[in-house]
């Protein structure tokens, strides 16, 4: 019987560590044309082909963080009072999916 448990918790736990790790956390920083000035309260949106994932907003210092993305290809579209843009990202298997400064006008 404590067999039996033991088995039982161990596969959760597998089960578990294997569906936390095959997600990433994308994040990044939007700044102005100057590429040096914060972008704050800013929506950043991931898409893939097909759908709308997650919105977030960039805090003052123009930073944002979207949570629980699967590895793979998608668009961040990124859209200011003045206009939308949208630039190609890669999440990669790993904890944090650190890209490039994003620069809009």
């Amino acid at each position: 019987m404590i067999r039996k448990i033991a088995l039982s918790l161990l596969t959760l736990t597998l089960i578990t560590t294997t569906a936390i790790a095959a997600a990433t956390n994308v994040r990044g920083r939007v700044v102005g044309a100057d590429g040096a000035t914060p972008y704050p309260s800013v929506s950043v949106t991931l898409l893939t082909d097909d759908t709308r994932g997650p919105t977030v907003y960039t805090d003052r210092q123009g930073m944002f963080r979207i949570d629980g993305v699967a590895p793979g290809s998608y668009s961040l579209q990124v859209t200011t009072p003045r206009t939308t843009k949208t630039f190609k990202v890669t999440a990669q298997a790993r904890e944090f999916t650190d890209i490039a400064p994003v620069s809009v006008p």
